[in-house]
């Protein structure tokens, strides 16, 4: 995460969206780099309906507002960091516009899973989800609440691998970020033993299960490789782990400093959508998840 010169992180005056900024503001510290708040600001549609037009706020008064929610946000940051450079930056459109734009010279961006209100918030399945989709560089989404029970992996860099060339780079920039922040790391793979039947439970073969046991310990292997000479200052643990890769990353969250998982989504005008277990984790996952799409990573 070195050839974007700022963490970025998208604000709408929301507490949900200041947790973000903080987080987003200890990372770059860690990473000696500035930090970039983004806001935006558009005219609001009025509704559609029979009689005269409604009369609005003027374009100058909009633009005020959001330039003081966003002054705001930056003064409260740099009152923590004073040694951080902390910069504003105000775009005219849609949240999701402006953030995409400020992702094309940053090295991280950050949002929250929650925010203000239904029209304006960053919210997950709307501006979240697109960032994630569509940004050039990986996403971090920093969930509104932290875990109330800890688990096993309090404190540790969690990331999920599948043995893909995309979890290599996921695998590679935990290795990082838990340097950066003295953390243990934890190597989570998740496999599916083949199903049982329905009609009346068909064990899988032990010796077909001792197989698929190797050969993801293999792949594990294989991801690491060189990395563990490269951050002799991780501490590092590999897990196998059966189930629902989802649901087993989301309990693995419980406490942890971050989740780091691969996402291939569907670029470009044909969906919005993110593979169904980046998805499904940033739904549940109980601390900051970051997610790394293809050719969003350093090479």
């Amino acid at each position: 995460m070195t050839h974007r010169p700022a963490v970025v992180v998208g604000v709408d005056g929301s507490e949900q969206a200041f947790t973000a900024a903080a987080w987003a503001l200890d990372t770059a510290a860690r990473h000696h780099m500035p930090l970039d708040v983004v806001h935006s600001w558009s005219i609001p549609l009025p509704p559609v309906g029979l009689g005269p037009a409604p009369v609005g706020l003027s374009d100058d008064r909009i633009r005020d507002a959001a330039q003081a929610v966003l002054d705001d946000v930056v003064s409260r940051l740099q009152a923590t960091a004073p040694d951080v450079t902390i910069n504003g930056s105000l775009y005219p459109g849609t949240p999701a516009a402006a953030l995409l734009e400020a992702a094309e010279k940053a090295t991280l961006v950050v949002v929250g899973s929650s925010g203000l209100d239904r029209m304006t918030e960053f919210i997950l399945g709307s501006v979240t989800q697109q960032i994630v989709t569509h940004s050039p560089c990986p996403v971090a989404v920093v969930p509104a609440g932290e875990a109330t029970e800890p688990g096993l992996e309090t404190g540790r860099v969690v990331v999920g691998i599948d043995g893909s060339e995309l979890s290599v780079d996921a695998t590679r920039l935990a290795f990082e970020e838990a340097s950066m922040r003295h953390a243990g790391l934890t190597l989570l793979h998740v496999w599916n033993a083949p199903e049982y039947d329905t009609a009346g439970i068909v064990m899988p073969d032990t010796l077909m299960l001792e197989e698929a046991h190797t050969d993801e310990l293999r792949a594990m292997a294989e991801t690491v490789a060189g990395l563990g000479e490269k951050y002799p200052d991780v501490q590092v643990e590999q897990r196998l782990r059966q189930g629902r890769p989802a649901k087993v990353l989301a309990d693995a969250s419980r406490g942890a400093a971050l989740v780091v998982v691969g996402s291939r989504g569907h670029g470009g005008f044909k969906s919005m959508l993110l593979g169904s277990t980046s998805r499904s984790l940033l739904h549940h996952a109980q601390c900051p998840v970051l997610v790394v799409r293809p050719g969003t990573a350093d090479s």
